[in-house]
């Protein structure tokens, strides 16, 4: 993972302690490269693997820091001497940026500013408290600033273990919120912090639209985004897994004429690795296939790490593969994150109930908690001593409902926006941070003017991947062609996937190679050779591993939780615990494996707070 960290610090001893500590931190690392900076009152250091795209500019009283790409509205990829020049008094209110990056700036007349790119995808903490004013990548870091008191946050903690995610960008750490999507953080020469708001999406209607025109026009705003985050002169690659997202993105960088090769992750047995072939073997493009299998220690060494430095924000799943290195393969990669909550309808059609079809905030909310642990439940596990549970609970809950009434729009257009803020922006994004160690993610789903096209989308048109659908089968006819990955034993066309009557013949023998095919893998061959299920399910060897190192720390938890409800919903490692959905009802269960790491691996006083 990619990090910066900084703090404006009047008291040059504060300033170097600050420095000296937080490049201790990374250095730890040794796969990372270190770097620090002090202009003026401003400490700042960064780390990042060998490829990833960074520039910067120190001179005595100036400092510019680009990590990762930005695409302004004239279509201009911005570098450090364009962001050094235009930063001014007159362009410290400048609209936000495409790409996916973070972004400083300092100067002793214009003040300081923080940017990320337009959904704040890439993660980034501010702790403003007492005059102190810190902000990173993660919370961690400002464990190095000497008045930095670390002190867990009960709403903070019950919103991650309600959500898989953080609710309006309360983190564990008490006073350290997420910079808020669409803002900058901004300090004036004079002291004065504030968030200043660059870019909200333009909610408008396009019901007067046809289906087809829409296919056209979504069709086209999708290639321009496209060709508009295409990396100069830079080799890319593409994670492909050939599964509906990423062969439609193999489809369309094939039609623009990019020169990519494909990478996916897995063994060769694996589904997503066949299903990959296909793909590559029809487009004619360069495969490289990555084991991220690793070893006990290299498993338990992973997972403390990403515990210690997310602090959960991200949820505690999908760790393996986080140092895969694909900076060898190529610099930059392509992914299909994100295309089935913008094309496919999910993120717009989020809310809907699946009876009465209407969309509300309580569907919003039971689907998005189904990731979550069930308010009741959370409510007894939090210990009286250490809040009121009821009250926080209610409280996080009703804090979530205000952003959903915030929104403006329809209801579909409020799903739209409210899905791409918490599971996109902490499952989905978690992972793209987590890839950013030694290469950099191409995002043309962080893109403004794809995004203000997306939400004018008629709910109708995008629900059950029917846009999506059409757009692989009208342009790419044999892609669509090719059998699917359905993420169970199944294996069918998208034609195939739709709906048909529960006899219909093909449906029968599609079901009977269902289960011949999973008693043969799990019985037989017994291994799982679903990548997906590997990552995701407690029961799975990897997570037996993780479950061990975490397990001897479940008593520093007894200050928050209490132990014999957190026995019923975390047992021992030995307990196979048999969920028929390890990805959203396992999600909880890991969260608070990741909160004991998180706990065992923090260095601050966060061992003798409560």
């Amino acid at each position: 993972m990619a990090h910066v960290v900084l703090t404006i610090e009047p008291d040059p001893t504060i300033r170097r302690t600050f420095l000296l500590q937080a490049t201790s931190v990374l250095e730890s690392d040794s796969e990372l490269e270190v770097h620090s900076a002090e202009v003026g009152e401003l400490a700042v250091v960064w780390a990042h693997g060998a490829h990833v795209p960074v520039g910067f500019i120190q001179d005595s009283q100036d400092f510019c820091l680009l990590l990762g790409y930005a695409i302004d509205d004239q279509e201009r990829h911005l570098d450090e001497n364009i962001l050094q020049r235009e930063w001014t008094k007159e362009t410290v209110n400048q609209p936000g940026w495409s790409g996916y990056f973070a972004a400083v700036r300092y100067s002793e007349t214009t003040g300081l500013a923080v940017d990320v790119d337009l959904l704040g995808y890439f993660p980034m903490y501010v702790y403003h408290r007492d005059g102190v004013l810190i902000a990173g990548s993660s919370g961690a870091l400002f464990e190095s600033h000497p008045l930095f008191r670390s002190e867990l946050d009960p709403l903070g903690l019950a919103g991650i273990l309600l959500t898989n995610g953080l609710v309006n960008e309360r983190t564990l750490f008490k006073d350290v919120r997420q910079l808020s999507a669409g803002c900058r953080l901004f300090r004036s020469p004079a002291g004065l912090v504030s968030d200043l708001r660059t870019w909200e999406l333009e909610v408008a209607s396009d019901e007067s639209i046809s289906f087809e025109e829409t296919v056209s026009s979504v069709d086209e705003e999708l290639i321009a985004a496209i060709q508009r985050h295409r990396p100069p002169n830079e080799s890319t690659t593409l994670m492909l897994s050939g599964g509906l997202d990423s062969r439609l993105m193999a489809g369309y960088l094939d039609r623009v004429g990019m020169n990519f090769s494909a990478t996916t992750f897995g063994r060769s047995i694996d589904f997503e690795v066949r299903g990959a072939r296909q793909v590559t073997r029809l487009l004619e493009i360069p495969h490289t296939e990555i084991t991220t299998e690793g070893s006990e220690e290299e498993i338990v060494r992973t997972a403390s790490r990403i515990a210690h430095l997310d602090h959960l924000t991200h949820g505690f799943s999908g760790i393996q593969g986080e140092r895969a290195s694909i900076g060898s393969t190529s610099p930059m990669f392509w992914s299909g994150h994100f295309l089935d909550d913008l094309l496919g309808g999910y993120a717009a059609g989020f809310a809907i109930d699946p009876e009465t079809h209407q969309l509300s905030f309580e569907t919003f909310f039971r689907k998005l908690n189904r990731w979550g642990m069930a308010p009741k439940t959370l409510s007894r596990l939090i210990q009286p001593s250490f809040d009121d549970s009821d009250e926080a609970v209610a409280s996080v809950i009703e804090s979530f409902r205000a952003t959903w009434n915030g929104y403006t729009g329809s209801d579909a257009q409020k799903s739209f926006q409210l899905k791409l803020a918490t599971r996109a922006r902490y499952h989905l994004a978690g992972s793209l941070h987590r890839l950013s160690f030694d290469t950099w993610p191409i995002t043309p789903h962080l893109d403004r003017r794809l995004l203000n096209r997306m939400i004018r989308v008629p709910l109708e048109f995008s629900l059950r991947r029917r846009l999506e659908n059409r757009l692989l089968s009208s342009s790419f006819p044999e892609l669509d062609a090719l059998p699917l990955d359905t993420n169970s034993f199944r294996f069918e066309n998208s034609s195939g996937l739709k709906a048909r009557h529960p006899l219909h013949p093909r449906k029968l023998w599609v079901s009977a190679q269902k289960s011949l095919r999973s008693w043969y893998w799990l019985h037989w061959r017994r291994t799982e050779p679903r990548r997906y299920h590997r990552v995701f399910d407690p029961d799975q060897r990897d997570w037996k591993i993780i479950r061990a190192a975490a397990e001897p720390h479940r008593q520093e938890l007894s200050t928050w939780l209490d132990d014999r409800e957190l026995r019923k919903v975390l047992p021992s490692p030995e307990v196979n615990l048999g969920y028929a959905d390890p990805f959203a009802d396992g999600a909880a269960f890991r969260n608070l494996c990741g909160l004991m790491l998180w706990k065992a691996g923090s260095v601050s006083e966060l061992h003798r707070a409560a």
